[in-house]
């Protein structure tokens, strides 16, 4: 259960320091993620989802490139949080394993969404749309990415378990 908490407070760390820093504290992000794999009770579990890490970056990337968001420069620091994230699938958002997909997808929607306008106002990202079209856009997006996520973590456990 210290884990559980550890690892919940950890990767806020991780995304404040990836938001605020950026590239410039990429070094930090990586610290924070190295941290957090050598104390995981689950490390192998954890490792074992970083498919679905390139999975987000590039849904990222992909709608930057759709003019969703605006970068300054490249955003390597977001690899960081992403890797964070699907870690968190084995740890302090395992719970969401046990509700149902409708509730994922308003996790998702809210949460997402939310992140991303947090990292619009402390100016890690421009939202060239604007605030309400990119937040309607982002909630869509992650209301299906979120349970997608989930149930692709859940298939990676399986296989491992039967392997």
């Amino acid at each position: 259960m210290i884990f559980f908490w550890a690892q919940a407070v950890g990767f806020q760390a991780l995304w404040f320091s990836a938001v605020l820093g950026q590239n410039q504290w990429l070094w930090l992000g990586i610290c924070l993620l190295l941290a957090s794999l050598a104390w995981s009770p689950k490390r192998h579990d954890d490792l074992r989802l970083w498919p679905l890490a390139l999975l987000g970056f590039a849904g990222d990337l992909a709608l930057s490139y759709a003019g969703v968001f605006a970068f300054e420069q490249t955003p390597f620091w977001l690899a960081t949080i992403w890797l964070g994230f699907v870690f968190t699938l084995n740890h302090s958002m395992q719970w969401l394993n046990k509700v149902s997909l409708l509730a994922q997808a308003g996790v998702g929607a809210l949460a997402g969404s939310l992140s991303y306008m947090a990292g619009y106002r402390l100016g890690a990202v421009d939202l060239p749309y604007g605030q309400w079209l990119s937040a309607i856009m982002l909630a869509v997006y992650w209301a299906a990415l979120l349970p997608t996520l989930l149930l692709f973590s859940h298939r990676l456990h399986v296989v491992r378990s039967s392997s």
